[in-house]
C-alpha cells in the first residue's frame, strides 16, 4: 500500500463545476443588503447540516456579514440516503439557478466546507482568487506489484544506502593433528625420549579441548644388583586457552591444563628370576605451547610441558622373603619438551 498527494481536492473540481453554471446563469444587481442567516435556508432532518454552521463558514470565506438582498438560497439534503445535495439560488429579477451535489464528503466537518465555499463563489465569484486549496493526503490505494517494485527501486536508487556492517569475525569449528617428539627430565628415572599425537578441537576462536597419547623409555636404572627398563605409555585431557598474534607472520600461543593417565611398566634386568612390574600412573599436568602457522593448514609447534604423578612411585628390588634391598623413588615433578609439525583442517 502507498500513500499518495493529490492536488487539487474532489471538492473543488465540484466548485469550478457549478461556479461556471451560476456565473452564467446568475447576473449582480446593485440592491439593499440583508443578513447571509436571513438569505439561507438549509433543509436536514436528522443530518449534520446545520444552519448556523453553514452560515459561520459563508462568512469566514465572503468576509463580510451581509449580501445582496435579493439573492436567496436554499440547501436541501437528498432524503434516498445517498448523501447527495441540491443547491437552489434565485434572485429578486427572476433569475434562478439550481444544481445538485452527489459527491460530497461524508465528514460533517467537510461537508459544511465544501457547500460553503459553493455557496461564497456563487455569489462572489471573486473569492475563489482568496481561497488557497491545501495538499491533502489522499486515501490508501492499491498499487500493482509492477509499479511499486519500480517506485521503491527509484527510491532506493536516490535514497543514501548505509554501509553494510563488517561480518562478525566468528570462525567455525577447527580440528587440529599434531605429531612430536617428546623428551621427558625426570619424569621417568633420568632422562627419557617417546613420541605424542594429539588431536585439538576448537570450540570458540579462543578456547581448545586437546587429547594427547604419548610414550616414553628411559635409559636403564641401576637398582642393587641389577637394572631396570622404565617405560611409560598414557594419555591425556587438557583444555586450552588460545592467543593469536598476527604479524608478518602467524603466531599462537595456548595454555593448557588437564589430566593424564598411563602405566609405568619396569622391567629387570641382570636378576635370579627376571620380573616385571606394572605400576598406576596418574598425574595432572600442564603446558605452554608457541606455534608458527605456515600457511591456512600447516604450522611448527613447541611446546614445554610440567608433569605431577598424583601418587608417589617406587621401583623397588625385593628379596625372596619380600624384604627391599634396593628402591628408587621417582621425582615429584617432572618437565617434558615437544617438538614437531601441527595441521589443521
Amino acid at each position: 500500500m502507498l500513500d499518495g498527494m493529490v492536488r487539487p481536492h474532489a471538492v473543488a473540481l465540484v466548485v469550478v463545476a457549478v461556479v461556471g453554471a451560476f456565473a452564467t446563469t446568475l447576473r449582480a444587481q446593485a440592491m439593499p443588503e440583508r443578513p447571509i442567516a436571513a438569505a439561507l435556508t438549509v433543509s436536514d432532518p436528522g443530518g449534520c447540516l446545520d444552519h448556523d454552521a453553514l452560515v459561520r463558514h459563508v462568512t469566514r470565506l465572503l468576509r463580510r456579514e451581509t449580501i445582496d438582498a435579493s439573492i436567496g438560497i436554499v440547501v436541501t439534503a437528498a432524503t434516498e440516503g445517498t448523501g447527495a445535495v441540491r443547491i437552489a439560488m434565485q434572485r429578486g429579477d427572476g433569475n434562478y439557478a439550481e444544481r445538485r451535489l452527489d459527491h460530497m464528503p461524508q465528514d460533517c466537518q467537510a461537508r459544511l466546507g465544501a457547500l460553503a465555499l459553493v455557496i461564497a463563489i456563487a455569489i462572489d465569484p471573486t473569492v475563489i482568487e482568496s481561497v488557497r486549496v491545501e495538499t491533502i493526503r489522499a486515501p490508501s490505494i492499491v498499487v500493482p506489484a509492477e509499479r511499486a517494485t519500480y517506485e521503491r527501486a527509484s527510491l532506493a536508487a536516490i535514497q543514501p544506502v548505509p554501509a553494510p556492517r563488517p561480518a562478525a569475525n566468528r570462525p567455525g569449528p577447527t580440528v587440529r593433528s599434531r605429531v612430536a617428539a617428546l623428551m621427558m627430565f625426570e619424569v621417568l628415572p633420568g632422562l627419557a625420549w617417546g613420541a605424542t599425537a594429539g588431536l585439538g578441537v576448537g570450540l570458540l576462536s579462543w578456547l581448545e579441548l586437546r587429547f594427547d597419547l604419548f610414550g616414553a623409555a628411559s635409559a636403564s636404572l641401576s637398582v642393587g644388583r641389577g637394572g631396570a627398563d622404565v617405560t611409560l605409555i598414557g594419555g591425556g585431557v587438557s583444555a586450552c586457552v588460545l592467543r593469536r598474534l598476527t604479524g608478518s607472520v602467524g603466531f599462537v600461543l595456548r595454555g593448557c591444563g588437564g589430566l593424564a593417565a598411563g602405566s609405568l611398566v619396569a622391567r629387570g634386568r641382570g636378576f635370579d628370576l627376571p620380573s616385571t612390574a606394572y605400576l598406576a600412573w596418574p598425574a595432572a599436568r600442564a603446558n605452554v605451547e608457541g606455534e608458527l602457522t605456515i600457511g591456512p593448514h600447516f604450522g611448527l609447534s613447541l611446546g614445554v610441558d610440567a608433569w605431577v604423578p598424583l601418587i608417589e612411585t617406587r621401583i623397588a628390588v625385593q628379596d625372596g622373603s619380600g624384604a627391599t634391598l634396593d628402591a628408587v623413588s621417582l621425582a615429584p615433578v617432572g618437565v617434558g619438551v615437544t617438538l614437531g609439525p601441527a595441521i589443521t583442517f
